[in-house]
């Protein structure tokens, strides 16, 4: 809400602007929840890890998994807003869903490699945690 606020007094000639800001937000809350959330998988699913042997980096891809299935459902939402706001359906939509999945491929690597770390030093995840808002700013 804080960046529609600000945002809208910024670009005031920009019509649907509301809609520009939700759809960055959206995927940034994607990428967010992927990273937050996988950083600590590894570390939590230790038990199992040294009880059977499973490939450690299926718990960061159930994560991003998991995430994919959220913003799916979000952007089920956004489009009927689209709608509503009276946006034209044209055929650049259909490239949401390559850039969705080259996204999670990205958000997937960024989340294997900060958890890996977090294996050896604990702290990654609590500095990853800590860093994240201020690179949303």
């Amino acid at each position: 809400m804080i960046f529609i606020v600000i945002f809208s007094s910024q670009f005031s000639s920009m019509s649907n602007q509301v809609l520009y800001i939700t759809s960055g937000i959206l995927f940034w809350f994607f990428f967010s929840n992927c990273t937050s959330q996988g950083v600590q998988s590894i570390v939590q699913a230790s038990g199992l890890l040294k009880s059977v042997y499973i490939p450690a980096m299926f718990f960061p891809l159930a994560e991003v998994i998991g995430e994919i299935f959220n913003v799916m459902l979000a952007l089920v939402v956004y489009f009927i807003i689209m709608h509503w706001f009276g946006m034209v359906y044209t055929l650049n939509l259909f490239w949401v869903l390559p850039i969705l999945l080259l996204f999670a491929v990205f958000s997937f690597s960024i989340t294997l490699i900060l958890s890996a770390l977090n294996v050896f030093y604990r702290d990654v995840g609590i500095l990853w945690n800590t860093i994240q808002p201020a690179i949303s700013t």
